[in-house]
């Protein structure tokens, strides 16, 4: 099973035991500061555009949650 590695502020810095015979995904919640999220979303939608033409990747999403301005939603899969 993969494992997490999280700074003191709680924030993922590295990801082991990546699974080398089954799909791998990531699910996430991204939190803007406030005054941010506009820019967050613009370098997330870069970034999706981006993630497409990866090879490997099955699925990539990041989608803003507009009746919680400061969050934003990922979903992302990648196969072994």
């Amino acid at each position: 099973m993969a494992h997490a590695t999280r700074d003191a502020e709680g924030f993922v810095r590295n990801i082991t035991n990546i699974p080398e015979d089954e799909d791998f995904v990531v699910y996430g919640t991204i939190h803007a500061h406030p005054g941010s999220a506009d820019a967050l979303e613009a370098v997330y939608a870069e970034t999706t555009r981006l993630a497409q033409d990866e090879p490997g990747t099955v699925y990539y999403c990041i989608c803003r949650v507009r009746t919680l301005p400061l969050y934003v939603l990922g979903d992302l899969q990648w196969p072994v």
